[in-house]
């Protein structure tokens, strides 16, 4: 959502992040009935494309650590910016 909003098309990502993310999706899919299926979810039925989740199920916990990270951030920046007020 943000990443749109500030005119950014691309993301990018270190090797150990990307692979830690595509780690948590195979947990994901294991842990569900996603990752037992062969289906369009993930993407099983695509020859030559590897086998994952192509969508988040866990949507709550995503926003959930999302908010948190941006409430740390906020709470980060007002300490720093108004430590003199401390």
């Amino acid at each position: 959502m943000q990443i749109r909003a500030r005119g950014h098309k691309l993301v990018k990502t270190s090797r150990e992040v990307a692979k830690a993310w595509m780690i948590h999706l195979i947990e994901m899919a294991d842990s569900r009935l996603f990752g037992r299926i062969n289906s369009l979810y993930m993407v099983a039925k695509l020859p030559g494309k590897l086998c994952q989740l192509l969508n988040y199920p866990n949507t709550n916990t995503y926003f959930d650590n999302m908010r948190r990270r941006e409430a740390k951030k906020k709470m980060i920046s007002h300490f720093t910016n108004n430590w003199r007020d401390y």
